[in-house]
């Protein structure tokens, strides 16, 4: 018997800081998100597994900043974007 996986999407907020929400969603239709500072060597690595449908823990590449169930508001986006967004200066 073959087991559904799960499928990945990938939101870019802050290129300049590699700040991403992530998400899940389970086959049976639940959601998850995570948002993450990821970093700069394992970008690519990330990208690649999201597109691939290939992540395991997204802990591995880089600094987890939080995570929950069901969709993220647009405040926490906007919220989070202003605290780990900003540009390095």
């Amino acid at each position: 018997m073959e087991v559904e996986q799960k499928k990945w999407f990938l939101q870019v907020l802050s290129k300049e800081n590699s700040f991403y929400n992530i998400g899940t969603l389970f086959p049976d239709g639940k959601q998850a998100y995570y948002y993450i500072l990821v970093a700069p060597p394992k970008e690519s690595e990330l990208i690649s597994a999201i597109n691939d449908n290939n992540v395991h823990d997204i802990s591995c590449y880089g600094k987890l900043i939080g995570s929950g169930c069901g969709k993220p508001s647009e405040e926490l986006n906007s919220e989070l974007s202003e605290i780990y967004g900003r540009p390095q200066e």
